[in-house]
């Protein structure tokens, strides 16, 4: 009896070990989302008719489970990925790499996303990073309007860890959907993710919480960047910012304290959320209500402040990836649904690329 009692319990042992060390969960459509509560790890995922279930974990175990998100509409690949044990440094200035691309505003449009980055050798049709040591930067909105958001998020997740061990980076940069996601703005999700809210009985101020996986991961993110002599910014930097004295780092500093608010409290982040701000910024690209097309003279001014010869913009959509300002200012929103689009620099040139693999010369 004690030999078998023994028995038992050794092979009760061997299937806790295994699920342990080796499990998957697939969460299919959306997700999926992770939450933390003290010691605890939950993992919300998806079946094929999105109805949503909970797995729990010990968190420190969380690292070894394997997470898988299918699609259910799009021609793409499983997205396979883990949870890292600490989030990237997130240093905002460094050299210019030999290659970089960036793209913006992608808000849940997967596919088009994949593709470009297929085309361009960023990643493979599997999602490894085949880039070397070049970087991708992401400036600004990721999230809001499409159906894949989620997906989105996890693929860059998983990049900026392939491209770190091959020498190369990637930097997502919030923009306005990412700060309105973090504050519980959700007026701009999808009807699919209306859905899913309501399903999940959840906000988006939930679902992104400093409690969560994707909270934590997008509070540590910077708004601008500077790489090499070139600034990346998701809405832009308007001469009203010269007032503030801000370094790069100084933005980032004052907007991490407080992107989560919806009604910030200093001074410094008041204007960087306002509409003359960073993330809202219109006056690179056009006249917009109040406020003028900034003049080649106040540009002049703001580069000279940051010791930067070019701005690198989204936000607002232009029909294609372009140079102003005798380049400037590159615009790089573009209605990706019709062509992908994003901007290359490699060994210090400017080009437009597609999702088609077509590479033009900006500057």
């Amino acid at each position: 009896m004690k030999l078998k009692k023994a028995i038992i319990f050794f092979i009760l042992s061997i299937i806790l070990y295994s699920c342990s060390t080796q499990l998957k969960l697939n969460s299919y459509g959306d997700g999926p989302y992770i939450f933390y509560a003290g010691s605890k790890a939950g993992v919300i995922t998806f079946d094929r008719t999105l109805n949503p279930d909970t797995t729990y974990f010990e968190a420190e175990k969380l690292p070894s489970v394997t997470l898988v998100s299918e699609f259910d509409s799009i021609p793409c690949p499983a997205l396979v990925f883990k949870i890292r044990t600490e989030l990237p440094s997130t240093d905002a200035e460094y050299p210019m790499p030999s290659k970089l691309i960036a793209v913006s505003d992608i808000e849940g449009n997967f596919e088009k996303f994949y593709k470009l980055l297929i085309a361009n050798k960023v990643i493979d049709k599997n999602y490894n990073w085949i880039f070397g040591n070049g970087h991708l930067v992401i400036v600004g909105d990721l999230v809001d309007r499409g159906d894949y958001v989620t997906q989105c998020q996890w693929l860059v997740y998983r990049l900026e860890e392939e491209a770190l061990k091959a020498g190369g980076k990637v930097r997502y940069l919030l923009g306005n959907h990412d700060r309105m996601i973090l504050s519980g703005d959700d007026r701009y999700i999808s009807d699919k993710y209306q859905a899913i809210y309501k399903k999940l009985n959840a906000k988006a101020s939930d679902l992104y919480s400093a409690a969560t996986e994707f909270g934590k991961w997008m509070r540590n993110k910077n708004a601008v960047a500077k790489i090499g002599s070139t600034m990346f910014v998701h809405g832009g930097l308007s001469y009203e910012l010269l007032e503030y004295d801000l370094t790069v780092d100084g933005i980032n500093l004052a907007v991490k304290k407080e992107v989560d608010k919806q009604d910030p409290e200093s001074e410094d982040a008041k204007f960087l959320f306002s509409k003359y701000g960073i993330l809202w910024y219109r006056g690179l690209i056009t006249d917009y209500g109040e406020y003028k097309k900034i003049t080649e003279d106040k540009l002049e001014e703001v580069l000279k402040k940051y010791s930067a010869e070019t701005l690198v913009v989204g936000h607002c959509v232009v029909d294609s990836v372009s140079a102003d300002y005798s380049g400037k200012v590159i615009r790089i929103d573009v209605d990706h649904y019709e062509k992908a689009q994003g901007l290359l620099i490699e060994n210090g040139i400017f080009f437009s690329i597609d999702e088609f693999g077509s590479k033009r010369r900006l500057k």
